[in-house]
């Protein structure tokens, strides 16, 4: 459940320090607590975010044409198509280079 900051005090309590003039918050609900605070307009990205959208986009090009077509052909390896050993290395590296940045970035939090 969603609702605006700053709505009547009997159905949505305010924020502790309220929010600042031009800004939009919400507070997301859910059972008894509130989880946390979307902020729409002026946020900011922290290290970690702006991390996990350049991999997230260096993942996707990594699975599509160009690199995929480079790697479509009638070689094999230890009798496994290339192809297939492309998408598998890049999936598992994918996974390994998120959870790494993961533990790194959360540590130093």
């Amino acid at each position: 459940m969603i609702s605006p900051v700053g709505a009547p005090q009997d159905k949505w309590p305010r924020t502790r320090n309220g929010p600042k003039t031009g800004d939009f918050c919400f507070l997301v609900k859910r059972g008894c607590g509130y989880l946390k605070k979307i902020q729409l307009g002026g946020a900011v990205m922290t290290k970690r975010e702006k991390l996990l959208i350049f991999l997230g986009v260096l993942a996707f090009f990594l699975f599509n044409y160009p690199y995929l077509h480079i790697f479509n052909r009638t070689l094999f390896l230890g009798g496994v198509p290339l192809l297939v050993v492309y998408l598998f290395g890049v999936w598992v590296l994918t996974i390994a280079v998120l959870l790494v940045s993961k533990n790194r970035l959360s540590s130093r939090d």
